[in-house]
């Protein structure tokens, strides 16, 4: 699966003895859809739409493997602005996002078939500036990983 900012989410089929990729299929999704995760618990695939205003938007799209092919899953999440990597719990009934223009990260709970819950969507903004500032005059938030720790999951952004 591959993104851009051109607004298609691509399905590409590796062929090893070829050692070619072919397009499967398309799914158009607005406003640069710069990041996409695929679940490690069920066939969904999770997208960012990065130029989202005002707020970030998520999509999710059940994944048919067999026939290469995504499917709306449900609504959209709001999130920061400028959502740009996007992480799963192990469990996978939580999703974290790093939004790069609004220097935040967000959460959004997934229900047992990887649909968002309304209204579970949390962002935390962070305030300062980098020491160059023409070009780090707010925080600007590049990834997001979760790891699993014995007694409970941690966040690092």
């Amino acid at each position: 699966i591959t993104s851009g900012y051109g607004g298609d989410v691509d399905v590409l089929q590796f062929d090893a003895s070829a050692r070619s990729l072919t397009k499967e299929s398309t799914t158009t999704v607005p406003d640069a859809p710069t990041w996409s995760t695929l679940s490690h618990t069920r066939p969904v695939v999770y997208v960012g739409a990065e130029f989202a205003e005002p707020d970030g938007l998520l999509h999710a799209f059940s994944y048919d493997a067999q026939g290469g092919k995504l499917n709306p899953l449900g609504d959209t999440a709001k999130v920061g602005a400028g959502p740009v990597h996007i992480a799963l719990s192990p469990d996978g009934r939580r999703l974290y996002t790093a939004n790069y223009s609004g220097g935040s990260v967000s959460t959004v709970e997934l229900d047992a078939e990887g649909k968002f819950v309304a209204g579970s969507e949390q962002t935390q903004a962070f305030k300062g500036t980098g020491p160059n500032k023409e070009r780090q005059e707010a925080p600007h938030v590049h990834g997001v990983c979760v790891l699993r720790w014995v007694l409970s999951c941690r966040v690092i952004i």
